[in-house]
């Protein structure tokens, strides 16, 4: 099954080098071939059926307000948990681009589609893509890290902190970062529950000013695959968290990404 959109030119050439290089990463759909259309062109790709990680969230797990304490706790465990297995196959997605030293610059749960068949995450949208320390002032207003914002060079710690971004609002449905700050508010009480407290040391984490602060995406892939992860260096020699418990949330032990599978396979009544 292939799916289709009309672009121009110039977007559809630097979005489909970047796809096609990543033609065996099993957490990005196929890029297929173009066909030219009027002043653009037609892009053929993989199709992924199951919506964006945005509209999934809101539509499978609305936050209600109006439903009991209990319920409410449960929605939003279950989005913590759902997010903690986004984040981990969007990892795995963007794993060749930082390899290659290229950035993603438009991370978002709009560029993460949800595979139905596989129930795994499949990162989208690479129109936006540069070389790391190649100045360009790209990215989405809610996740764009605050070195990008000042019109630094991106750098693969960019789509770190947008990682944090994403992750915040899939719990909450609130944007965590405004102008390139983060803004995140963790004063309702289920931050004290699990997942959520493990989510909020994440996003602290990743939300950290200073690039250098941020989790590497290394470090991120050796929790996501259960591997020691390496501590970042004293003196920034380095760079990455040196308390690298805060990556755990990650790790597959933690079972929280499997349970995810079950609920989005109970919400999409997958067998």
């Amino acid at each position: 099954t292939i799916s289709t959109k009309k672009t121009s030119y110039a977007e559809v050439i630097v979005e489909s080098l970047h796809q096609a290089e990543l033609r065996n990463n099993p957490h990005v759909p196929k890029f297929i071939g173009l066909q030219p259309q009027g002043s653009g062109l037609l892009v053929f790709m993989e199709k992924v059926d199951g919506g964006n990680y945005y509209n999934l969230l809101k539509e499978k797990l609305p936050i209600d307000s109006s439903k009991e304490k209990q319920q409410q706790s449960e929605i939003i465990s279950n989005r913590a948990k759902v997010s903690i297995h986004c984040i981990s196959g969007m990892a795995q997605g963007f794993e060749s681009l930082h390899q290659r030293q290229l950035v993603h610059c438009d991370l978002k749960s709009e560029n993460v589609m949800f595979d139905s068949k596989t129930l795994e995450p499949r990162l989208i949208d690479f129109g936006l893509c540069v070389k790391a320390g190649e100045e360009s002032f790209a990215g989405t207003p809610k996740t764009v890290s605050p070195e990008v914002f000042d019109k630094s060079a991106p750098q693969p710690a960019s789509d770190v902190y947008a990682l944090g971004c994403i992750m915040y609002e899939q719990i909450t449905g609130k944007k965590a970062s405004i102008a390139g700050q983060p803004n995140p508010d963790f004063n309702d009480q289920f931050w004290n529950e699990s997942p959520m407290k493990e989510c909020r040391r994440f996003i602290e984490t990743c939300l950290q000013v200073d690039p250098e602060n941020r989790p590497t995406t290394q470090q991120i892939l050796q929790a996501v695959r259960g591997a020691t992860v390496t501590p970042g260096a004293e003196n920034n020699s380095n760079p990455g968290v040196k308390d690298t418990s805060i990556l755990d949330v990650l790790r597959p032990e933690k079972g929280y990404a499997l349970e995810a599978k079950n609920i989005l396979a109970g919400k999409f009544k997958t067998t």
